[in-house]
Parts: structure tokens; C-alpha cells; sequence
């Protein structure tokens, strides 16, 4: 039968190899750095980016009944925003990809 016991010498050097490093291994730096504008106008526009995008899933799950219809106030100022500009055409392709149904009216 072989024994695997640890000799005591070897596990007191292995201990005092742990404890003699340093916990913190990052210099350290006086001052946090700041995130600068650059990320602030990112996560700005993402968040944009997602509440107009976000329109073309929850239009199809009102129309499907999964989904109250009243939700979509939240959505009122992007008619208004997308109309008469460059982006009106787009954005109604995009609806009609969600919810090819939207064309022929309000759900009943």
C-alpha cells in the first residue's frame, strides 16, 4: 500500500510561498480613470437604437392579441420622428417585416 501523505517541510515552503507574494498584483494608481464623453454618446445611442428597433416586435405582438395594444403609446413620438424624412420608407419596410398585417389597419 502507498501512502500519499505530504511531507510537513514541503507543505510549511508551499505555504510560505503563498503567503510571501503579493496579494495585488496591479500597480497602483492614485486616480479612477473616467469613461470619457465617447462612451457616454455610445451607450446613448444604443439605447436609442433599441427603443426603435424594439417597435417592430412589440407592433407584431399586439397584432397577434399577445400583447395589449396600449403599449404602444410609448412608441407615439416615432411616427412623427420617422415622417417626411429619409427614413420614412425604411422604417415602414421594417414594420411590414414585423407585422405584414399592419398595412390593412389597427388590430380589431
Amino acid at each position: 500500500m502507498v501512502s500519499h501523505a505530504v511531507r510537513p517541510e514541503r507543505r510549511v515552503n508551499f505555504l510560505n510561498h503563498i503567503v510571501s507574494e503579493p496579494a495585488d498584483n496591479a500597480p497602483e494608481t492614485e486616480a479612477k480613470h473616467s469613461r470619457g464623453l465617447g462612451s457616454y454618446v455610445v451607450w446613448a445611442f444604443m439605447v436609442v437604437m433599441v427603443y426603435v428597433l424594439s417597435i417592430g416586435p412589440t407592433l407584431a405582438l399586439c397584432y397577434r392579441g399577445k400583447l395589449n395594444s396600449k403599449v404602444m403609446v410609448i412608441y407615439k413620438p416615432l411616427p412623427w420622428a420617422f415622417s417626411g424624412n429619409a427614413l420614412c420608407k425604411p422604417m415602414v419596410r421594417y414594420l411590414e417585416f414585423w407585422c405584414p398585417e399592419a398595412k390593412y389597419g389597427p388590430p380589431k
